[in-house]
This record gives C-alpha cells, structure tokens and sequence, in this order.
C-alpha cells in the first residue's frame, strides 16, 4: 500500500537534509569543531548532538539548542547556529580518549523524522610544538607550506632528541609549525 511507502520516503528524505564532515580529528585536551549543514525550511528548529547508538540517540543525546542564532552551551559542548548560511557548529572542548566515537549532528522535529548525519569524532593523543622542519623521510625536503604525511626533523630544543623524529601530520603554518603524534 501506499501508506509504508510514504513513511519510509518521509524517513529517508530526512537523512540526506543534513550533512556533517563525515570525520572530525582533535587532540587530548584540545577541543574539536564540527560544521553541520543543513537544508531549507530548517533554520528555525532545534539543533542536536549525540552519542550514536546503533542507529539513533536513544538516551545518549548530550545538547539541543532552542532553534536560536546565539552559541548555546551546556558542559563541554557548544553549538552555534548560523541561519542565513544553514551551518550549525558544534564544539567540544577539553577532549578526553572516551570523547572519540561516532556523533548524530542533526535537527530535532517533534513528530517527524530527524534530519542527522555520522560524524565520526577522532581523538589523537599528539602533541603540538613550534619548530621549523627540516627534513622528511623519503627522497626529498620539506618545502615551506606543505601539507601531508611524513616524518620531520624538528630543530627545536623543546624537543627531547629521542622525540624529534615521529610520525606526523604537518599543517601549513607559515612554514613554521610541525606537530607529532598518532594520526
């Protein structure tokens, strides 16, 4: 009959009406940023952030917003709502290992489907310093600016000799930023 049909294109419509990162990385006692964006018609409902459990929240959602513009807070979490660009960000702060996990960002309706989105929240026990790079693995050098995978010879002092060789993500920082740990 129609009527499951419906349902079921109702129930699917609302997954795709919002699309977080897919992946969001942040270091131990960093904090984290995930941008959600969604569609038209959206902007004034609550906005949520959850634990997934198997499939939905369940009693694992941890903050809705009222449907408001302005940052809401609660603990750790914040989430700030942009309605002319239909993004809404959520940040957790003072990032634990228990912290990593897969999210539900999305927007509550009451008596409709959810609108979500999986974001898988990725917490790196690395360590960040300011050094200039000097070398990499591999057949090559390190030119200002880039960005990759690699392994680096840090000049700075503030590193222990045994530590300036990790594995890292470099990030363009001027050149001048590395950053070692488990990515």
């Amino acid at each position: 009959s129609a009527v499951p049909f419906l349902s079921l294109a109702l129930s699917l419509a609302g997954c795709w009406a919002v699309m977080g990162p897919g992946t969001a990385h942040g270091r131990l006692g960093g904090s984290v940023s995930v941008r959600c964006r969604y569609g038209a018609g959206y902007a004034a409902y609550p906005k949520f952030w959850c634990r997934r459990k198997v499939v939905l929240c369940f009693n694992h959602l941890i903050f809705e917003t009222t449907g408001s513009e302005a940052e809401e807070r609660w603990g750790r979490v914040s989430i700030r709502d942009n309605h002319t660009q239909r993004v809404f960000t959520v940040t957790v702060g003072n990032l634990t290992l228990a912290d990593a996990g897969i999210y539900l960002c999305g927007v509550a309706r009451i008596g409709l489907p959810n609108p979500r989105d999986s974001v898988e929240v990725i917490v790196s026990p690395g360590k960040a310093f300011l050094c200039s790079p000097m070398a990499v693995t591999g057949e090559g050098e390190l030119e200002e600016g880039w960005t990759g995978r690699g392994r680096v010879v840090c000049s700075s002092e503030d590193i222990p000799l045994t530590q300036r060789s990790e594995t890292l993500l470099l990030l363009p920082s001027q050149g001048s930023s590395c950053s070692w740990g488990q990515w």
